[in-house]
Formats: structure tokens, sequence, C-alpha cells
């Protein structure tokens, strides 16, 4: 048995060590999902109100925070989320409707959060991308400065959890298929 134990081990090992040298992107940010690391045209509005418009790709995790990364005319460069202010990403469809997406920090964080929609309230997700009517992980909403997570482990993802916190809100029971899209709930949400 011991013998089958440490080239199991050894295997295990080096494929860790293999696969946390590919995941440093060259500039000291790290990814841990390659498709994040996806461009868009945008501007960032920076902490001292300056603007600057070119490709970027937010939120990658460095030792010292988060990072945008933003390329222009000047080449590739990261800057420290803490020294932007907001995002706005901006995205053609196949269509040509050009749509753009604001991404926030949310209190304190160091990351960005898109922006769903705001009214009464304000709707965020995770993603890293413009709006196309999907949520992605956690949906958060701010309330009169209060932050409130909708994620629930148990549910079938962020559609599910934005409609029980409507439902808990309300007093309604509605379920999934009383809606035709995300943005009916959401809209729902920020009246």
């Amino acid at each position: 048995m011991k013998t089958f134990a440490i080239p199991l081990l050894s295997i295990l090992f080096f494929t860790q060590l293999s696969f946390s040298q590919i995941i440093n992107d060259g500039i000291g940010a790290i990814i841990f999902f390659s498709e994040e690391d996806i461009f868009y045209d945008g501007q960032l509005i920076l902490s001292n109100n300056d603007t600057i418009s070119g490709s970027i790709s937010l939120n990658h995790f460095k030792k010292d925070g988060y990072v945008t990364k933003f390329e222009d005319d000047k080449g590739l460069r990261p800057i420290f989320n803490k020294d932007i202010s907001q995002v706005i990403l901006t995205h053609t469809d196949k269509n040509g409707n050009t749509t753009q997406t604001l991404f926030l920090k949310l209190d304190d964080s160091l990351k960005f959060y898109r922006v769903l929609k705001e009214g009464s309230v304000t709707v965020f997700d995770s993603s890293v991308r413009p709006y196309n009517g999907n949520l992605v992980a956690s949906v958060l909403i701010k309330s009169d400065e209060e932050i409130i997570d909708t994620f629930n482990f148990w549910t079938s993802g962020p559609k599910q959890d934005l409609i029980n916190y409507l439902n808990e809100r309300e007093g309604t029971s509605y379920k999934r298929r009383d809606f035709k899209s995300v943005d009916e709930i959401i809209s729902l949400v920020v009246e």
C-alpha cells in the first residue's frame, strides 16, 4: 500500500506545482479562470476624476489587492482597483446595438461589482462582463447603505436567489415560471 501512495502523492504534488506556474499572468495578477481575462472596451474613472479609455479586464487578484488590467496605445498595465472609482464597459452586440455597463465598488471592497439596475435599491452581481441578461454568482442588493447578499447554497442559482429575496421582502410566492426574463425580476426588486 505504501508503494502505491508515494507515487500517487508525487503526481498530485507536481501537478499542483505546474498549475501554480500557469496562474500568474506576467504582470503580477493571478488568474484563476482564464475566461475572466477577457478585455472589453471601456473607460476607467480614476479616483482623481481623470478618465482613461481603452481595453479593460476587471478584478484580477494580486497579493497587494485587486487590479484592473488596462491596455491602450501605451501598452498593457495593471491599475490597482483602489485607484479607480468606477468602470464603464461598452459592448456592441451582433445587431450593432451598443450598451454600457457600470461597475462600482461596494463599501470598502476592493472588487468591482456589476450594476444591474438602480432605483429605490441597487442590484449588483459579481460578473466582470457587460450585462447581457444573465446573472453571475451572488446577487447583492444595496438598500439604505445596507448590503444584502442573496446567495443561498441550496437554491438552483442566482435567479432563484433573487426570487427568494423578493418573496421574503414582499411576502409573495413567485416561482421561476412567473418571469420571462431576469430583467423582470430585477425590475420588481428595484421598484
